[in-house]
């Protein structure tokens, strides 16, 4: 199977998804902090509220790059292996530690 081309755009989508999800993050914990009858905690609400979108976002990014990556491959269990052994150590492993 021919290696398909990379997807340059992928990147700036992938960047603003991390952004959107920093975001979500760092007014979640404003709003823990700020008052709730204050005019700032509804700005804090509404930006981590529309943020959201990121999260769906970036999971449909990954399986969009999976199914890129791997539609039309023949997968031997030799590959299957292959692909579990670098998700464990590239994500379970750096997570556990």
């Amino acid at each position: 199977m021919k290696d398909r081309r990379y997807l340059n755009y992928l990147n700036i989508y992938r960047g603003v998804c991390v952004f959107f999800i920093v975001i979500i993050h760092t007014f979640g914990a404003a709003l823990t902090i700020v008052p709730q009858n204050s005019h700032s905690f509804y700005f804090y609400l509404f930006i981590n509220r529309f943020s959201r979108f990121a999260v769906l976002a970036f999971i449909f990014l990954s399986a969009f790059v999976l199914f890129y990556n791997y539609y039309g491959r023949k997968m031997e269990i030799s590959d299957w292996v292959l692909f579990y052994k670098k998700r464990l150590k590239y994500i379970i492993i750096p997570y556990i530690v």
